[in-house]
């Protein structure tokens, strides 16, 4: 699949990886895509592993 990266540790996606985060601290997809100076569309396309082009100041 194009554009996933595996995490090392435990195998999933950083998709999956950044969801989890996202869902652990209660935020809401659109309340991060805001905070980090992005789309709500762009965020989630990142989520599905479908984009991976967040900055280093977004990670």
């Amino acid at each position: 699949m194009k554009g996933v990266f595996l995490m090392e540790s435990n195998n999933i996606s950083f998709g999956d990886y950044i969801k989890s985060i996202r869902l652990t601290s209660g935020k809401s997809l659109r309340e991060t895509a805001k905070a980090i100076g992005v789309s709500p569309q762009f965020y989630s396309e990142v989520e599905k592993d479908r984009r991976c082009a967040f900055t280093a100041d977004r990670l």
